[in-house]
């Protein structure tokens, strides 16, 4: 079934591919970056539909599904007898290129190799593995307090890899899954830039940009665990391109609305709290575009286009994640879940303070350009001669939702810890209409060009600096008090600061032990002791067993546990040890030592008493 499953894929992405849109060549490299977003929005809506009618989501019903798709574009191909034609730019060829070396560098500074556990927030990262291991063992969805984007997608990989990689390996595949949807955050930057590269010189700006860009909040979402949010904000993100290419006529009327509700669709299984501000971004976008073009506000299109695009995700996403909720808990689940506190990077402000300057001057050429003709002008009625870019859109859009849910978190009815996650996709759009404002202002000729080279050098050297070099800081859980200047880089510094931490979660010696004890010794009926060092626990072990958990090591419990006959095995690590000043002879004394490495060992208890 999983060569089923991949051939089925192939054919689906092949046919999408070549099912034509527009006369002339488009760009290669970006409809293939957009088609495979599109086709993690595409796997969440199958498996709710499945979910919802009650069939079993395994690798062979997904696989007819693929082909039935397929045969859609298959039967549009044969009546048009036409395929799309493709460009291939250079520079794209480079740009891969150049990714690729900061996909490989990021994982080996971060998890280094083989791949070890480093994490901020380590109960983050152990729920959301835990989400996809449980996902790829069963045939339905799981619970509706789970939002399913991120594991639906991880845990389909987990699926058709299983027969092939263990499954205490799996984690690794998560961690470079999770990189993946990183580094394809900046493969849609530099698309949604591309259009200003004229010469090497704008190649680089760009290329160093879209770099720079997912070194702050989408690493930062990444480092603290998020994987439900670095999946929505890759498909926010996407949410631009296509209305790019939409404005470019690669589009057409129907397929953009397809795209539209299958990304609001994806986004809304994902991270639903941060779809009200994308609606009315797309309703601003749309309101434009009928007003320029003379058209009725109120019109069927228009009705069937807010249905489409609108209507289905949110009452799909109502009926999933609220409905059941309410109908077993009551509405006090949602109000608690909203007020729920973690861990978060909290910046009120400072990380936008150098962008700021750009945005503003952007926006304001566009709304200047929104220039209104006279109503008695009856040869041209039209209200507006241009419609401001999605992106700018975008900002305006996420601020006013920022400055709502402030209030709303003032009054205590949401955590800092939701608050604060809008602001990982305002950056995606402010960060687009930074770049947007710098080209504007290099278009531009005298004082201002040279102006914004100079300060886009001394940007780009900070930054670097402040990445490379971070200044040790802590991170905060409240509301910062003043914000300045040199609070401005503090985002890159905290995501360094994490990075360069030498103390993993397991590295790659202790995930050695907990995977001897994985493959050699059975759970199901002997109970085992786990001595872990502060910070880790229980629970990633744990995952991996669905009967009889180890427990965590607790100090007081070291005499009574050792001698007692509790424990038939003990799982040491070395940290732990030197953290409680306990030594490796007094856990060896009368244990069988059944593996060891430098980091620690396993022991079997003779007094075992079952």
């Amino acid at each position: 079934m999983e060569i089923l499953y991949v051939l089925t894929n192939i054919i689906l992405f092949g046919v999408v591919l070549l099912t034509k849109r527009k006369d002339t060549k488009i760009d290669l490299f970006s409809t293939i970056a957009v088609v495979v977003v599109l086709k993690f929005c595409y796997n969440v809506l199958i498996c709710y539909i499945d979910n919802l009618i009650k069939v079993p989501i395994t690798l062979l019903t997904l696989s007819v599904q693929n082909l039935l798709f397929s045969g859609i574009f298959i039967f549009k191909i044969i009546r048009t007898r036409e395929v799309q034609k493709y460009s291939f730019d250079k520079k794209d060829g480079m740009f891969l290129i150049i990714i690729a070396i900061v996909f490989f560098t990021l994982v080996w500074k971060i998890y280094g190799f083989p791949i070890a556990i480093r994490y901020y927030s380590f109960s983050d990262f152990v729920n959301h593995l835990s989400y996809s291991l449980n996902f790829s063992n069963k045939t339905e969805l799981l619970n509706s307090f789970i939002r399913p984007g991120a594991y639906v997608n991880t845990g389909i990989l987990f699926k058709v890899l299983a027969p092939f990689v263990d499954t205490f390996d799996l984690y690794k595949v998560y961690i470079l899954g999770d990189m993946i949807w990183l580094v394809m955050q900046s493969i849609m930057m530099y698309i949604l830039s591309k259009k200003y590269i004229k010469n090497i010189f704008s190649f680089i700006i760009v290329a160093i940009l879209s770099v720079l860009f997912i070194l702050s909040y989408p690493l930062n979402s990444i480092l603290f665990g998020f994987s439900y949010l670095s999946l929505a904000m890759l498909m926010i993100i996407t949410l631009g391109v296509v209305m790019e290419k939409h404005e470019d006529g690669e589009l057409p009327k129907w397929t953009w609305w397809g795209c539209l509700a299958l990304i609001n669709f994806g986004i809304a299984f994902s991270y639903y709290f941060l779809l009200p501000f994308i609606y009315l971004s797309i309703f601003i976008y749309k309101l434009f575009e009928t007003l320029q073009k003379n058209k009725k506000v109120i019109s069927m299109e228009n009705i069937i286009f807010s249905l489409i695009v609108f209507v289905v995700p949110a009452i799909a996403s109502i009926q999933y994640h609220f409905l059941s909720r309410i109908i077993k808990s009551g509405t006090e689940s949602l109000v608690k879940q909203a007020t729920l506190e973690g861990a978060i990077h909290n910046s009120l402000y400072a990380n936008f303070l150098l962008l700021l300057p750009f945005i503003a001057y952007y926006i304001y050429k566009e709304i200047v350009g929104l220039k209104r003709k006279k109503l008695t002008d009856n040869k041209d009625k039209n209200i507006f001669r241009s419609k401001m870019d999605f992106s700018s859109i975008m900002v305006l859009s996420t601020l006013f939702y920022i400055i709502v849910t402030f209030i709303v978190n003032r009054c205590g009815l949401l955590s800092d810890y939701g608050f604060f996650k809008t602001y990982y996709a305002f950056w995606l759009f402010a960060f687009c209409v930074f770049i947007k404002g710098i080209f504007l202002l290099l278009n531009q000729k005298g004082l201002k060009k040279y102006l914004t080279m100079v300060f886009m050098i001394f940007y780009i050297i900070v930054a670097s600096y402040k990445f490379i070099c971070p200044n040790l800081r802590n991170f905060v859980k409240d509301f910062r008090g003043v914000e300045g200047v040199q609070d401005c880089f503090e985002l890159f510094e905290n995501n360094g600061n994490v990075i360069k931490r030498t103390d993993y979660f397991y590295n790659t010696l202790e995930c050695d032990l907990i995977k001897f004890v994985y493959e050699n010794i059975d759970l199901e009926n002997d109970k085992i002791l786990l001595y872990t060092f502060c910070g880790q626990n229980e629970k990633f072990f744990n995952i991996f067993y669905k009967t009889n958990k180890g427990i965590g090591f607790n100090s007081k419990e070291y005499n009574q546990t050792r001698d007692n006959g509790l424990y038939k095995y003990i799982l040491y690590m070395g940290r732990s040890l030197k953290k409680h000043n306990i030594k490796r002879e007094e856990v060896a004394d009368k244990m069988i030592l059944l593996y060891e490495n430098s980091s620690g060992a396993v022991y079997e208890n003779p007094n075992y008493n079952k």
